[in-house]
């Protein structure tokens, strides 16, 4: 007889403002959850009854005890990412202080830090790395009145201590899985559904070791470690997106959520031509520069991609090299965005700012790198020292971070060269900055002129003020809440306002083939 498990999902971002310490604000959530899906999926396989709490803003206790007690779990599954490790902290009391349900935590951060989760109060157990097979055992084993203690991948919190159990391989082909849960999630609650975009992920693990990303940490906690970066096969691919269909018949374009989209040449020609067959919905994925190709690129755009989202990170070659482990030139770069650009493909370009070793020069170097690979569209994040990085090692070994941080914060690491607030400032002002000088370098005969006083006024005091950052991040926080209002209210216009933006680079290729 099967027994109800309750995944319980901290969607949303908070975070500090520089001026105001202890002031949060919170972008709220509505993702998918590609791992709560498949694990949903294999529990129901099982004879289980999972369901879902939601949470994409932070709830009051007693929100959060009615949604419990309606449920009625006997098992309590938080998904525990390091910037959640408060709340799930948290709201494992409240689980514990309502119904004394069993409580498992899972996820990046027990993967990364297990000791600080074992160790907090209320949680009963921890598993580390993926959870497909460790959760039905543990269902499995409390619906029949046993003692999971032994369960591998798992953690235990008993009273002579922990047990530490050793992780299972990896499960290394994924067709043995079955095919996502979708129906865990209620489409008309999620951001992309909304707009008519459904997400997907047809492969698992990455097989890269970038300085900032925990994914070799995550890889080494598996006996079979050589096979992490693994993906189900063109037509169990294929099958999957005919049941996103049935779940969301209202999907519009598809967005690919995978570390690196079709990594194999062989598996990438004989997905896009069984996708153009069978499937024929405008998508949207992630590269790396250093790995596409045109090749690939044409392949890609004849299958019906429309964006690529790849990294630029840093504008700096060293800080790309030694830094953050990415081997590509400046020319690899501008070669790149400017061949998507000649394929009719819209890009989003990825960057980081506050890294280790990084100065406002550094920082320049990105934004101008930007201006001159001319995406679609600009992200930047603020770097997080993540546990289980090397770049987190560095941070602390060097003393630009604590051992222990608040991810919360919107800002962390403190470098003499490169204090947090004028980090929080320049983060604030980047893509300001990117469209100032691709608009200088655009005018003739005055462009480098303009691009000097440009980089004389980024790199001046008065670029220093503390007024700054407050001006700037109540604008982008006023922003943001005017574009969740649209997505989240008024899906259509935001649909008609995305296509006109990406039907305007599209016509900039003739201009592009042109010079």
């Amino acid at each position: 007889m099967g027994i109800p498990v309750l995944f319980v999902y901290p969607d949303f971002v908070a975070q500090e403002r520089t001026g105001r310490p202890g002031t949060y604000d919170v972008e709220t959530g509505g993702w998918y959850a590609e791992g709560l899906a498949a694990m949903s999926a294999s529990l129901r396989a099982a004879g289980h009854h999972p369901s879902l709490m939601h949470l994409t803003a932070p709830p009051d206790r007693d929100e959060f005890t009615a949604i419990l007690r309606r449920h009625n779990p006997a098992v309590v599954a938080f998904t525990v990412r390091s910037s959640a490790f408060p709340y799930c902290q948290e709201y494992t009391r409240w689980v514990k202080e309502a119904s004394g349900a069993y409580v498992i935590w899972g996820g990046y951060h027990p993967t990364l830090a297990p000791e600080e989760c074992i160790e907090v109060p209320g949680v009963d157990s921890i598993c580390l790395g993926e959870g497909d097979w460790a959760i039905v055992d543990l269902a499995g084993a409390l619906s029949g009145g046993k003692d999971p203690v032994h369960v591998e991948s798992l953690w235990f919190n008993t009273a002579s201590g922990p047990v530490r159990n050793p992780v299972r391989p990896l499960v290394e082909n994924p067709d043995e899985l079955p095919i996502p849960d979708f129906d865990l999630f209620d489409p008309t609650s999620l951001i992309p559904t909304r707009t008519g975009v459904a997400t997907a992920m047809l492969s698992r693990g990455c097989p890269f070791r970038c300085g900032y990303c925990s994914n070799h940490r995550q890889r080494a906690v598996y006996p079979n470690s050589s096979r992490y970066a693994r993906c189900r096969s063109p037509q169990n691919s294929i099958e999957y997106l005919r049941r996103l269909r049935e779940w969301f018949p209202g999907v519009r374009e598809i967005r690919f959520l995978d570390n690196v989209f079709g990594l194999g040449r062989i598996w990438l020609e004989e997905f896009c031509e069984l996708y153009g067959r069978e499937i024929a919905l405008p998508f949207s994925c992630n590269q790396r520069p250093d790995l596409v190709t045109r090749q690939s690129l044409a392949i890609l755009a004849r299958a019906g991609c429309r964006v690529i989202y790849m990294g630029i990170e840093s504008g700096d070659e060293e800080v790309r090299r030694v830094i953050l482990g990415r081997r590509i030139s400046d020319e690899r770069l501008t070669e790149i965005f400017r061949a998507c650009r000649e394929m009719g493909i819209a890009t989003v370009a990825y960057n980081m700012v506050g890294l280790p070793g990084e100065d406002r020069k550094k920082v320049l170097a990105t934004i101008k790198m930007n201006a001159v690979c001319r995406p679609t569209s600009v992200v930047v994040s603020v770097f997080s020292p993540y546990p289980g990085t090397d770049l987190y090692d560095l941070s602390v070994k060097k003393g630009y971070a604590p051992p222990h941080m608040d991810y919360r914060a919107r800002t962390f690491l403190d470098q003499p060269d490169f204090p947090k607030r004028e980090v929080a400032l320049v983060h604030t002002y980047f893509s300001l900055l990117v469209a100032l000088y691709r608009l200088a370098g655009a005018i003739p005969w005055l462009g480098r002129m303009l691009v000097a006083l440009l980089d004389k006024l980024t790199l001046s005091a008065f670029f220093r003020w503390s007024w700054l950052v407050t001006f700037g991040e109540r604008r982008a926080l006023a922003v943001r809440r005017f574009r969740e209002g649209i997505r989240r209210y008024i899906p259509w216009l935001y649909r008609f306002l995305r296509g006109i933006k990406m039907a305007v680079a599209r016509r900039g290729v003739r201009r592009t083939i042109a010079e």
